[in-house]
């Protein structure tokens, strides 16, 4: 089973040509990053969102060859100006999710720039009003480990405490000179909750090899759904109805591999508009994520 947590509402509903590109590069990107992070071992959990919107921050300082291999790899199609303001509008909407109270949504940046370091104005300005970061000076050369303490406090500031420890020891050092640093903080309570007694122990594929007893839950309500060919799509909505959480399951227990060599932004967006809505009986392995 394949499961990605997408903001499909937002994408939908924009009116701004530029903002709708971003959506789709962002998502390209996200897909050309699973095809390479796919064939480690064990459960993967990354959020592309947060890898797109620090290295836009990057890519708006960069020049020459740097920015036009960056754009290629990111699917960063319009010029550094139009771009950073795709990402803040796309910020203004996510925040808007979060003000309508439905669901709990923090999106956060972060810039930590070496005091006296020779950065341009006008880069620093777009990072602190265009992607809405917190900007703040630190003292690398001389007090590196205090400035490591204070982006890991921001960052289980923003995260409710989930995320205590981003930076380990070593990885800030006298040479540091910028840290970026995105971070996401979502709770969500589902449009169509679970009954709790409804959730009873069942057989669960882990593998083609592998079965195991895991318990699921189960509720028959409408959501959107399809069925492309060797597979079934299914979109949970948050509360709100802003954000859905959307299931990929192969129709075979060996189908996965076969399901990831057809994704990419195309795909799922056909996908995704073939859906419709209708009475399904779901059930959904209860699950926990930590990485």
């Amino acid at each position: 089973m394949l499961m990605a947590a997408l903001s499909g509402q937002p994408a939908a509903c924009l009116g701004a040509n530029d903002t709708s590109a971003l959506v789709t590069g962002n998502t390209a990107f996200a897909f050309d990053l699973y095809a390479r992070l796919k064939g480690a071992q064990g459960n993967l959990f990354f959020a592309p969102y947060s890898i797109s919107t620090c290295l836009a921050m990057t890519y708006d300082g960069a020049r020459g060859s740097t920015a036009t291999q960056m754009a290629r790899t990111l699917h960063f199609d319009a010029d550094q100006a139009r771009l950073a303001a795709s990402f803040g509008e796309l910020q203004r909407q996510l925040g808007q999710i979060e003000r309508a109270g439905k669901v709990e949504l923090n999106v956060a940046n972060g810039l930590w720039a070496q005091q006296g370091h020779p950065f341009l104005p006008a880069f620093l300005n777009d990072a602190s009003n265009t992607y809405q970061a917190k900007l703040e000076q630190a003292d690398f050369r001389t007090a590196a480990e205090p400035a490591r303490a204070a982006i890991n406090q921001w960052v289980s500031d923003q995260t409710r405490g989930k995320i205590t420890n981003l930076l380990q020891p070593g990885v800030v050092d006298p040479a540091t000179r910028l840290v970026l640093v995105n971070a996401i903080y979502f709770k969500g309570q589902w449009a169509h909750p679970f009954d709790k007694g409804h959730t009873s122990p069942a057989p669960f594929t882990v593998t083609p090899e592998r079965k195991v007893q895991a318990p699921l839950m189960n509720q028959t309500a409408n959501f959107q759904y399809a069925e492309p060919e060797g597979l079934q799509l299914l979109a949970m909505p948050y509360g709100g109805d802003d954000l859905s959480m959307v299931v990929l399951l192969p129709r075979t227990v060996d189908g996965l591999p076969g399901l990831e060599a057809r994704l990419n932004a195309q795909t799922l967006a056909n996908w995704l508009a073939s859906a419709h809505d209708q009475k399904v009986n779901v059930f959904l392995p209860r699950f926990k994520l930590t990485a």
